[in-house]
């Protein structure tokens, strides 16, 4: 596996991904494996070395630990401070985005989440990035009559390359399409104002549909802009117009105890009112 190849340059890298892997399930083992391709591919289409993508980790693993640092102190965003910055562009923004899925048990439950939650044959994903869970809905886990389309501000080569007319490179608008589900992982703590995007994807849903995104609480990476409260979303939403009906909270362990990161992981529909599971999913 590509992964174990990147392991064996890096301790740190080979403890991770390790003790994730322990944790997998058997089904959870094939999209383990799938996405571990997925890397190799995208690495492959760029010419990446295996040393090139060990530097970038660290270059980025040192920034997000000072910034780690900086938020126990202060409470604020990198963006939000003077300080020095991580400086990759979009494939070394994408490395790391896919790594986390082989490294980060919170990042992985998110790709599984997504995989046996959602079974709608309509779906819009927004905010597709190198495009693992477009990938992950489209292809792994696709149905015979599953109809997928993927917007973002920047599109690459190689997600053109791999979705072709399924994605398109430019800013969500409601429109007169309704999809039976929306797909919101990871994007929302992106935007200064993440109700404006909520608004949209309310407008597109149909009236039997399912909105699935994720929250950032006390994640201070050097794009985000918006920290979420535990549970503030679920008030969001209901305002306009959705109630959630899944609530999953995952926590990250992290080196600096006094940080307390987590996600939730949110399931929507624009229909009455029910009854919510909430659940909270430590790390371990």
């Amino acid at each position: 596996m590509f992964i174990e190849k990147l392991a064996s340059l890096d301790s740190a890298c080979d403890f991770q991904q390790s003790r994730l892997r322990r944790s997998l399930s058997e089904k959870d083992k094939a999209l383990y494996r799938y996405i571990d391709l997925y890397l190799e591919e995208y690495c492959k289409f760029y010419g990446l070395s295996l040393q090139y993508v060990q530097e970038v980790h660290e270059q980025f693993v040192r920034q997000y630990q000072f910034d780690l640092l900086n938020f126990s102190e202060c409470q604020k965003y990198p963006l939000q401070l003077n300080g020095k910055k991580w400086e990759g562009g979009r494939i070394e923004y994408d490395i790391i985005l896919i790594l986390s899925f082989l490294l980060e048990k919170h990042r992985f439950r998110m790709a599984s989440w997504v995989a046996e939650q959602l079974h709608e044959d309509d779906v819009l994903c927004i905010g597709i990035g190198p495009g693992v869970e477009l990938g992950i809905i489209s292809k792994l886990r696709k149905t015979s009559r599953r109809k997928v389309v993927g917007y973002d501000l920047i599109v690459s080569d190689f997600v053109r390359s791999r979705y072709g007319s399924s994605v398109r490179q430019e800013y969500f608008n409601t429109g007169a399409i309704r999809y039976q589900a929306i797909v919101l992982i990871e994007i929302l703590e992106h935007l200064a104002d993440p109700e404006s995007l909520i608004s949209l994807v309310a407008d597109s849903l149909k009236p039997n549909g399912r909105l699935f995104l994720t929250t950032a609480i006390n994640i201070p990476q050097f794009d985000h802009l918006y920290n979420f409260v535990p549970g503030e979303i679920v008030g969001i939403l209901e305002k306009h117009g959705l109630t959630v009906t899944s609530l999953l909270k995952i926590n990250h362990v992290l080196n600096i105890s006094k940080v307390c990161s987590a996600n939730e992981l949110v399931i929507a529909t624009p229909s009455v009112k029910k009854t919510v599971s909430n659940e909270e999913i430590p790390e371990s």
